[in-house]
């Protein structure tokens, strides 16, 4: 089993098992055990032949919650799923790395404001933890919009009270 740092700063496990070749791309170096672990649960994934669309994890994870949620987070829920980049949905869930969550992430970010970038990505997440709960992500979320209020000068004060004055009388 080798671990290689990548030009983007993550980390790739390679290992061969009967001829294959077996990979796992993580964002952290890690540790030989927990190279060794990764590799495993990657290597006993593939040999049992699971394989799921995200989109079909997406939809068994509403429907698994479907009694608990709201009509509206339903919906809410199927429009972010509309809205999602289609190369993403077609992904393995088994397959999914940090770096295409990440890509995925950056794609959405374009279109949408990052209140929707937040619920796709908790979206996202959740379906895939249903499926894969060892996993972790560490995903670069955009800045929240930061809200400018108002507040009146003594002025406006001023014209706001004339102006009820002049309706209650």
């Amino acid at each position: 089993m080798t671990i290689e740092k990548l030009p983007s700063g993550s980390y790739r496990i390679k290992q061969m098992y009967k001829g294959k070749r077996y990979s796992i791309t993580v964002d952290h170096k890690p540790t030989q055990k927990e190279a060794t672990i990764l590799m495993a649960e990657r290597m006993q994934d593939i040999v049992s032949g699971k394989t799921a669309a995200l989109s079909k994890c997406i939809e068994d994870y509403i429907d698994s919650k479907h009694n608990v949620l709201s009509p509206s987070t339903i919906k809410g829920y199927v429009a972010v799923t509309r809205n999602s980049p289609q190369w993403f949905l077609d992904m393995n869930v088994y397959d999914i790395t940090q770096y295409d969550i990440q890509r995925a992430i950056n794609e959405y970010s374009t279109n949408h404001s990052p209140k929707s970038v937040r619920n796709f990505h908790a979206l996202m997440i959740s379906a895939i933890k249903m499926f894969r709960p060892n996993i972790s992500f560490n995903t670069t979320l955009p800045q929240k919009d930061a809200k400018e209020t108002t507040v009146p000068n003594h002025d406006d004060i001023i014209r706001l009270l004339d102006a009820m004055r002049k309706t209650v009388s």
